[in-house]
């Protein structure tokens, strides 16, 4: 069993290392009778970077879009003492859009606090409050649609 996973794995390497040369000499390769449990296909999805911004809520990056997602019920933390407490401050320069999903119900303090090439967020209607500076420096940030269930905008959001 051993010789014939190495055997196909050699006639894999075999394989890929000629596939450049038979556009130069018209190679043929014949079709490989290789096991059902060797799968060729390797899924690749879009980096992505994520964590913890509240007690059930979460949040994710995708790199590729640039899109921040935060999911969860209830409210975000705001007690940070630093903006770089936010596991997404480090990406803000890469942050494009902002989607709060359905639940997340208070935005935090300086939550995205110089996220300066932000261009659209995204509340759902069971936000109620925004933290003080929550958006402050998001300079590329023009339109913004505020749902009437916010009752309370903090100082330079």
């Amino acid at each position: 069993m051993l010789t014939k996973i190495f055997s196909a794995i050699l006639s894999v390497v075999i394989v890929i290392c000629a596939a450049p040369l038979s556009g130069f000499v018209a190679l043929k390769f014949p079709e490989l009778n290789l096991p059902d449990w060797f799968d060729f296909n390797i899924k690749v999805e879009a980096a992505t970077s994520s964590g913890s911004c509240g007690k059930n809520i979460t949040w994710s990056f995708n790199e590729e879009t640039g899109k921040l997602f935060l999911n969860g019920v209830g409210s975000m933390y705001d007690s940070y003492d630093e903006v770089s407490d936010y596991g997404w401050y480090k990406l803000g320069e890469n942050i494009t859009s902002i989607a709060i999903e359905e639940g997340i119900t208070n935005i935090g303090e300086k939550a995205f606090y110089n996220c300066n090439k932000v261009t659209s967020v995204v509340f759902p209607d069971t936000v109620t409050s925004i933290g003080a500076q929550a958006f402050a420096n998001c300079v590329s940030l023009k339109n913004v649609s505020i749902p009437n269930s916010v009752t309370n905008i903090g100082n330079e959001a």
